[in-house]
C-alpha cells in the first residue's frame, strides 16, 4: 500500500460506537447507569491513534434492527425521548451533523447524551467520538418495514 500523501485523512463512516474516535468515554447503559460498563477499543479508536481521521456516525431515532445474537434477529427500535436520536428526529429526518461547530447553541453536543446501540442505550460525549453525524430518522431491515 502507497503511503498517505501529506494532510490526507481517512475517512471511516458507520454506526456510533464501532467507529469512535475514543472509545476510552463511551460505555453501555443510559447516562445515569453503572460507570463501570464501559466500552472495549473501537476500530475508530486504533484508526484515529494511528493516523488522522475524519470520523462520521451514523445515528438514526427508530425503525428496526437486525440483531443476529438475539433469538429474535430483527427487532423493534422505539423512538425515546430521553436519547440524542430523538432530539435530532425534530431537526429533520436525513442530514449531515458537523460537530467542529463553535457556535454557542450547540454547546447540548458537549453534554454526554444517551443514544441507541443494538436497539438499548448507550452513552457519551459526542464531540470525543465523531466529526460529523449522518443521521436517518427511521431505517429498516431490508425486506422488513
Amino acid at each position: 500500500m502507497a503511503p498517505l500523501p501529506s494532510g490526507a485523512k481517512f475517512i471511516l463512516m458507520g454506526h456510533n460506537m464501532h467507529l469512535s474516535k475514543d472509545s476510552s468515554v463511551l460505555r453501555f447503559g443510559p447516562t445515569s447507569g453503572d460507570p463501570s460498563s464501559s466500552m472495549w477499543p473501537s476500530l475508530g479508536t486504533a484508526v484515529a491513534e494511528r493516523l488522522p481521521v475524519y470520523s462520521i456516525w451514523m445515528l438514526y431515532d427508530h425503525g428496526t434492527s437486525a440483531i443476529p445474537s438475539m433469538s429474535e434477529s430483527i427487532v423493534t427500535i422505539p423512538s425515546h425521548p430521553d436519547r440524542i436520536e430523538h432530539l435530532l428526529a425534530q431537526i429533520g429526518s436525513v442530514f449531515v451533523l458537523p460537530l467542529e461547530d463553535a457556535d454557542r447553541r450547540s454547546t447540548w453536543i458537549d453534554e454526554e447524551r444517551n443514544f441507541v446501540q443494538n436497539g438499548d442505550y448507550a452513552g457519551g460525549l459526542l464531540r470525543r467520538h465523531a466529526d460529523a453525524i449522518f443521521f436517518v430518522n427511521e431505517v429498516h431491515v431490508v425486506g422488513h418495514s
